[in-house]
């Protein structure tokens, strides 16, 4: 399944995308604002990808409409019953995308 606006679209992470996300969080303008605060390894991304799958959470990537990957989001905390859940960790990893309201979409 494929969420989409007119500007972005959202999709589920792919195993080929976890390299490019391990370089973008491993950028030091990004990873300052991760957790780890360093660089990651894909080996560390892949494990971080594989142990989401037991949580109670979506992970997306973030396309431009023309299917560029630019950044990823995240909706966590998932409560079904109440029917509420956190939004974020929005990372646009794409500078160029920074500041055009792609959070706001």
């Amino acid at each position: 399944m494929m969420l989409r606006d007119k500007t972005i679209r959202l999709r589920a992470i792919e195993e080929n995308d976890l390299e490019w996300i391990a370089i973008a969080r491993s950028d030091p303008e990004m990873c300052q604002y991760f957790c780890e605060y360093a660089p990651i390894s894909l080996r560390q991304q892949t494990k971080w990808d594989e142990a989401q799958l037991n949580k109670n959470e979506f992970n997306w990537v973030i396309t431009s409409a023309t299917g560029e990957a630019i950044g990823t989001i995240s909706i966590y905390d998932i409560d079904s019953r109440n029917r509420i859940a956190e939004w974020g960790r929005v990372c646009l990893f794409n500078p160029s995308y920074r500041g055009q309201g792609v959070g706001r979409a």
